[in-house]
């Protein structure tokens, strides 16, 4: 996955795409790292992909049954670390119930 970023300064990322066990009972998991990421500030970071039945990956759960959420990990340069979820923004019009 490429990630091509113009701001004030402009870098491409390059990220790696691989599957993950999921935790005991649940089924295995998608990962994207971005190994080198230039040591630039970066406010927002926004990642969109087109769903549906044209898009890139399918989900194994109904997300609009679900409040689903990303699980994001970050490393620094300096070696600081920050873990926290991050709700998943859909294009349900409803929730399901």
């Amino acid at each position: 996955m490429v990630a091509d970023l113009n701001g004030q300064v402009h870098f491409v990322l390059v990220g790696f795409v691989d599957s993950v066990p999921g935790r005991t009972g649940e089924e295995s998991r998608l990962r994207n790292t971005f190994a080198l990421v230039p040591d630039a500030p970066v406010s927002k970071f926004v990642l969109e992909l087109k769903g549906g039945k044209s898009g890139l990956l399918v989900n194994s759960e109904n997300l609009c049954r679900t409040k689903p959420v990303v699980v994001v990990r970050m490393r620094a340069q300096n070696g600081k670390a920050r873990d926290f979820t991050q709700p998943i923004a859909t294009s349900c019009k409803r929730r399901a119930r």
